[in-house]
């Protein structure tokens, strides 16, 4: 995850040279000779969530910054894409598909691909479908101390040790309408593949051992949605909700369990050039106990257009 990290860092640093020059000159002029700002690019996403948009076509997109999914404090996104002829893009990323009682050490790399089914007109959304996945089994091993760190009740209730393998495979279906000049509505549906295996949990105070290497798998059905608000030229206003994925120990018996959380996040979005935006909102998730725990996240989006003539 790190080096996908520094990988996309580098990256951007390389792009933002290549076409300073080029933003400075890029708005265009409307019939009064001012300048307008135009932002040429389609965003396939808010600030977590897939929207019913894709990138378009041999765009090139790098985004950095703090995750804002899943209440990590110390977790770095990165994720790159690649539009695909206007009717789909695909993405590689550093942040996780799910929750856990773990924080940053939890996010695992995925692939994504998402395909447009429908073009907004003045009856119909936009559509599209996705599917985002791991390539390979994640492992999870936390001991006694990692698990007072970042679960204390765990930890009160007699969780002394956690071990196993993980990945998991979610398709979804997300649609945008523009409903007024200045506002759309984003709306979606997921349903997740989860597997598990080589379970191993230390519990009741180290008095009781439970494992089973045996592959469990379970199903999760998941929403998402958001709005978005055209304040000015170069400003959105965008609120989002989302329910996701969560893996938990019962402590009766050293079994996982699936459960979900819903978070919401809240916030800015700013194009400060033709190519470059930055993305800055308050996340709050369903199990925090105060507006202590709320979480402010930052997140630079970059977007080049690789056609070359």
């Amino acid at each position: 995850m790190k080096k996908l990290f520094y990988f996309s860092f580098v990256s951007f640093l390389f792009f933002s040279g290549a076409f300073l020059s080029v933003s400075a000159q890029s708005d265009s002029i409307n019939a009064n000779g001012d300048d307008v700002f135009l932002f040429d690019h389609s965003l396939p996403r808010m600030f977590s969530i897939p929207t019913g948009r894709v990138l378009n076509s041999l765009d090139f997109s790098l985004l950095l910054g703090s995750s804002l999914s899943f209440g990590r404090t110390n977790n770095y996104l990165g994720t790159v894409s690649l539009g695909l002829g206007g009717y789909g893009d695909i993405e590689l990323s550093s942040a996780s598909l799910m929750g856990s009682i773990f924080n940053s050490e939890e996010s695992f790399s995925y692939i994504g691909m998402k395909i447009k089914l429908l073009s907004e007109n003045e009856r119909l959304p936009e559509l599209a479908i996705g599917i985002k996945t791991n390539n390979e089994w994640n492992n999870s091993n936390r001991g006694s101390q990692d698990i007072l760190s970042n679960s204390s009740d765990l930890f009160n209730n007699g969780l002394r040790g956690i071990n196993y393998d993980a990945r998991m495979t979610s398709a979804y279906l997300s649609l945008t309408k523009k409903i007024r000049e200045i506002v759309s509505v984003h709306a979606g549906l997921s349903f997740s593949d989860l597997r598990l295996k080589n379970i191993n949990t230390i519990y009741n105070y180290w008095n009781a051992v439970y494992n089973h290497p045996e592959e469990e798998i379970k199903n999760i059905f998941n929403f998402f949605g958001g709005l978005e608000f055209d304040l000015n030229e170069r400003t959105k206003l965008l609120l989002e909700v989302q329910s996701f994925p969560y893996v938990n120990v019962n402590v009766r018996n050293g079994h996982l369990e699936t459960e979900k959380r819903v978070l919401g996040i809240v916030g800015l979005r700013f194009f400060i050039s033709r190519w470059l935006l930055v993305d800055s909102g308050v996340l709050y998730q369903d199990n925090y106990k105060g507006l202590a725990d709320a979480q402010l996240k930052v997140s630079l989006n970059g977007i080049w257009n690789l056609r070359f003539k």
